[in-house]
């Protein structure tokens, strides 16, 4: 019997006292269902204060946001592309995000790995590289 690939989904799952999505890697062969995302190779996760669950995406090079409501975005970078550029969007690049994490005003840190970088998302979506040993 021919071996199917692991599929990575992130589903929205009703927790009575936790209820909001939740990252599930499954080994099934199907199609995603209408409200699961695909991702390459998914790593650290964080959940900002309004419950918005943001994920580094070393397979695509981009950060993933997920709100409350299911809705899930590529909150700053373009798949496939490596990069170490500031700038909002798809405008900004990264090369192996491989954690991220949220303070109390809501900025995003990535650890943008294979830049040896650490990268600052605003609210607003403004992407820059903090002051440090960039790339060294």
């Amino acid at each position: 019997m021919p071996s199917t690939p692991p599929s990575r989904r992130l589903r929205r799952l009703p927790l009575p006292t936790f209820a909001f999505c939740l990252l599930h890697f499954a080994l099934a062969a199907q199609p995603a269902p209408s409200q699961s995302r695909q991702f390459s190779y998914p790593r650290g996760i964080a959940l900002d204060s309004a419950g918005n669950l943001y994920l580094a995406d070393s397979g695509t090079d981009n950060i993933q946001k997920l709100t409350p409501a299911g809705v899930a975005t590529t909150l700053a970078g373009l798949a496939g592309a490596r990069a170490s550029a500031d700038g909002a969007g798809t405008a900004a690049g990264f090369n192996g995000p491989k954690d991220v994490a949220v303070d109390r005003a809501g900025n995003l840190y990535v650890a943008d790995t294979a830049n040896k970088s650490l990268r600052k998302i605003t609210p607003a979506g403004a992407v820059t590289t903090l002051p440090g040993l960039a790339g060294n």
